[in-house]
């Protein structure tokens, strides 16, 4: 399973691969090139702040914030590259893609159909962008989310119910958009902390924050290594 650490210590390892034996290491398959190659068209590439590889020939390993493991791409990492524009539904073509991480840039409009089927996607990082539109109800389905910050966009209507199914979320971050609605009761079952709803429209019907802050209430006044 990729892991935070091993994803940084691919990335490493991919950046130092240039010669001609490597080559097959790093790369991965059209596909997925021409997935990465539509994502770069869709968000004004030629005008990020550092595109190094991109839109060559050279190995998509050694493409700037990309990373590829047993000849798959299984990490983007453009935070603050100054993207702009849409994310194309082809980015959906990354079928080992676990972590994706796009904040702080300029990203607009709603997060495309085609991510549905990122279903090995850990790490969804979107915040501080200006993308639009609802929450989708297929973000439910991607049962291996761990992660996911939408904070500081432009997201409207409610928390989909279908939230709930995300068993392994450790973190859910929606706040500072203009959603509404409560908070569905199925988000109860979630363990832990992993709501913030800060400076939005939600309400607490169901009391689910609250639960989850008597929680993590009695975790935290439990003695450490009880």
């Amino acid at each position: 399973m990729l892991t935070m650490k091993k994803t940084e210590k691919a990335r490493r390892q991919t950046k130092r691969k240039h010669g001609p034996e490597d080559a097959t290491d790093a790369d991965a398959p059209t596909s997925e090139r021409a997935a990465l190659l539509d994502f770069f068209t869709s968000t004004n590439g030629p005008k990020w702040r550092k595109r190094d590889g991109w839109s060559t020939d050279a190995p998509v390993g050694t493409w700037c914030g990309v990373t590829v493991e047993e000849g798959h791409v299984v990490a983007l990492d453009l935070r603050r590259h100054r993207l702009a524009g849409q994310l194309p539904d082809s980015l959906g073509n990354l079928p080992s893609l676990g972590l994706l991480t796009l904040s702080g840039n300029r990203l607009t409009g709603p997060l495309p159909q085609g991510m549905a089927r990122l279903t090995k996607l850990g790490w969804l990082w979107l915040d501080g962008n200006r993308l639009t539109g609802s929450i989708p109800d297929w973000l439910g389905n991607i049962t291996g989310l761990t992660q996911v910050y939408l904070n500081k966009n432009q997201f409207t209507g409610s928390i989909p119910a279908s939230l709930g199914n995300l068993s392994k979320l450790f973190v859910f971050s929606m706040a500072d958009n203009p959603l509404t609605g409560p908070v569905p009761a199925e988000l109860g079952k979630l363990d832990g902390w992993p709501l913030n709803v800060a400076r939005t429209g939600v309400t607490d019907d169901f009391g689910v924050i609250e639960r989850q802050r008597e929680r993590l209430m009695e975790q935290l006044s439990r003695p450490f290594g009880g």
